[in-house]
């Protein structure tokens, strides 16, 4: 695993970063990273349609919070920071922090958390929250080793470890696969499936199709085969690659929308 790291002083502040994109967790992480410095202003973060894990190493008297976008409040010291879906201000402490975290994509918060995105979906939460006495260990792990470099290694182990225990998708029998609700609640499990539907008309052959958030074609083909229709061998998948710059929520027919 390469670990990059590189030292930053400006007006923006004065700081030091480890980065590091494990090939191993490339359908599930965009980075590991470790931040040792401190900012001189606010940040503004914009959807990217990724979740962050956020563990503050040290314990400094000031938290990180959200001042803008969210509701105004502090990040707990272990979080995470969950989908955005509007742009979000944060206010970092004026003393130095020390953070470790992960850039996780969506398939890989699913693998770690076993959450539908609906609910990581807002302000952050507590990492105990989520993962239970899995949050202290954590944490005692990371404080026993002995390099930064060390802690990032740690935390891809980690991601590892949770992903490979990750529940399989859920089957359904054939006769359920007639009734649409069946098909679409098991394609929500999935949890990167984000729009979709019956086409009005075949399009090269396609009687149907749906837009999946992946970071490779690899990993779409993978998550098409986990489609019930697919595993009965209703229909044969195919991926195409649609790099998708934006949606305009309003124009989202209010039925197919997530309940809040």
């Amino acid at each position: 695993m390469v670990v990059v790291s590189w030292r930053e002083e400006s007006e923006l502040g004065a700081w030091t970063q480890l980065v590091c994109r494990p090939s191993a967790l490339a359908g599930l992480v965009e980075s590991i990273w470790l931040f040792d410095g401190k900012l001189s202003r606010r940040e503004r973060h914009y959807p990217t349609g990724e979740l962050d894990l956020i563990i503050q190493l040290d314990a400094p008297s000031e938290s990180f919070r959200a001042v803008e976008g969210q509701p105004a409040a502090r990040c707990p010291s272990s979080c995470l920071a969950r989908l955005i879906v509007a742009p979000l201000v944060i206010e970092t402490p004026a003393a130095r922090s020390r953070i470790l975290g992960v850039r996780l994509r969506p398939a890989g918060a699913f693998a770690l958390f076993r959450l539908p995105l609906r609910e990581l979906t807002g302000t952050a939460v507590d990492l105990h929250d989520i993962v239970g006495s899995e949050a202290r260990r954590l944490a005692e792990r990371r404080v026993e080793a002995r390099s930064d470099e060390a802690r990032l290694r740690l935390l891809a182990r980690w991601i590892e470890d949770r992903s490979r225990d990750a529940p399989a998708p859920m089957r359904v029998t054939p006769g359920e696969l007639s009734d649409v609700r069946v098909h679409v609640r098991t394609l929500t499990e999935l949890d990167v499936v984000l729009l979709g539907g019956d086409l009005g008309s075949q399009v090269a052959g396609a009687e149907a199709a749906y837009l999946l958030h992946t970071a490779t074609r690899q990993e779409a083909e993978a998550w098409a085969h986990k489609d019930p229709l697919v595993i009965h061998r209703y229909f044969v998948p195919e991926v195409v690659e649609w790099h998708l710059v934006g949606v305009n929520l309003s124009a989202v027919d209010p039925v197919l929308r997530l309940p809040k």
